[in-house]
């Protein structure tokens, strides 16, 4: 195998490595401002519901006080029932204080619901604080995690930075540039091998000629499909 082919190959092998390492540091802080986002939004959620444990409570409030204003007129009209001189008086009266009654019991209904809605709230409130007390340990455990992770990932990709200029400068400048290129439009993979006659990056059959000039190894071989860089797997 030509020489130059063969470093290739290992530069890419580090390139890829590279690239990898790369990839998993750039997902870490990522992921920890996924988790941030996540329990910001549990805490609004949290928020949201006492903003309407807060709002039912005040209107909890005034129909007690709707409560006692009617059933302070309930009183008033039918202590008056023992003042009236006339029936038709009576008669008013009378429909007045089923009048309050109606609306008093309305009132106390209302109120049952408005209670009703707390406790459900309440139950809510308490499963909401109790996750996200939760889910904030998990989250502490597991950002810590991560952050040791990153700490391992960029210690290692300083090895391998350090391996990869030791590949780069056993490699000629005008074919290292020529690899370059050719991985910066292809993904990260300038150098395939011919698996069964056919071109590992973009599996177009390579001609038999192109296989011989591989073969032969005097100079890099290029498919001419996708132009990458072809070796034979298994070559020595």
């Amino acid at each position: 195998m030509n020489e130059q082919l063969k470093r290739l190959i290992q530069l890419q092998e580090v390139d890829l490595l590279l690239d990898r390492i790369r990839v998993e540091i750039d997902e870490i802080p990522e992921e920890i401002d996924r988790m941030k986002r996540e329990f910001e939004e549990r805490r609004a959620s949290l928020d949201e519901l006492k903003k309407k444990m807060t709002e039912l409570q005040l209107s909890r409030k005034n129909k007690e006080l709707e409560l006692k204003t009617k059933e302070e007129e309930l009183r008033k009209h039918q202590n008056e029932l023992f003042t009236v001189k006339t029936n038709e008086a009576y008669t008013a009266l009378l429909k007045e204080i089923e009048e309050d009654k109606k609306s008093k019991n309305e009132i106390e209904d209302t109120i049952l619901s408005v209670m009703e809605q707390e406790d459900a709230l309440l139950a809510e409130e308490k499963i909401k604080k109790e996750n996200i007390a939760k889910k904030k340990e998990e989250d502490t455990r597991k950002q810590k995690e991560l952050e040791e992770k990153l700490e391992r990932l960029n210690q290692n990709l300083q090895e391998v930075q350090s391996e990869q200029k030791e590949k780069v400068a056993s490699i000629e400048s005008e074919i290292l540039n020529r690899y370059q290129k050719i991985r910066g439009k292809k993904d990260g993979v300038a150098v395939v091998s011919i698996v069964d006659g056919f071109c590992g990056g973009c599996n177009i059959a390579v001609p038999p000629q192109l296989i011989n000039d591989v073969l032969s190894g005097k100079e890099l071989v290029a498919c001419r499909n996708c132009l990458r860089i072809l070796y034979l797997r298994g070559e020595k």
